[in-house]
């Protein structure tokens, strides 16, 4: 995933992962690299580059999580941030997966 925003004369990379990042699939966990880059008057001016772990959740974990704590009477799950987002069930392509939870009274 890569993002670039340019203004002011200023460009920022931001790219996160690489083809290299190495997935343990038991802990289900990435190490993940992040980068950005910034460049000024298209010279690269900055890079600051790093690996972070990062634990990949399935919904039905998380599902089971929120279920097992009590403190919330609704929860849905989306698969994007359209408006209206679509339900994580029935994306055909989903970008992301978003909770919303909703305590006890």
């Amino acid at each position: 995933n890569i993002w670039k925003v340019k203004q002011n004369g200023l460009e920022v990379i931001v790219q996160f992962g690489a083809h290299d990042d190495k997935y343990d699939p038991f802990l289900q966990q990435w190490d993940i690299t992040t980068k950005i880059s910034i460049k000024e008057k298209d010279k690269l001016v900055q890079i600051n580059k790093s690996k972070s772990i990062h634990r990949w959740y399935l919904a039905q974990e998380l599902r089971a999580l929120i279920e097992l704590s009590g403190e919330y009477e609704d929860v849905w799950f989306y698969g994007n941030m359209a408006v209206p987002p679509c339900n994580l069930k029935d994306c055909k392509i989903p970008d992301s997966m978003i909770i919303v939870m909703r305590k006890k009274q």
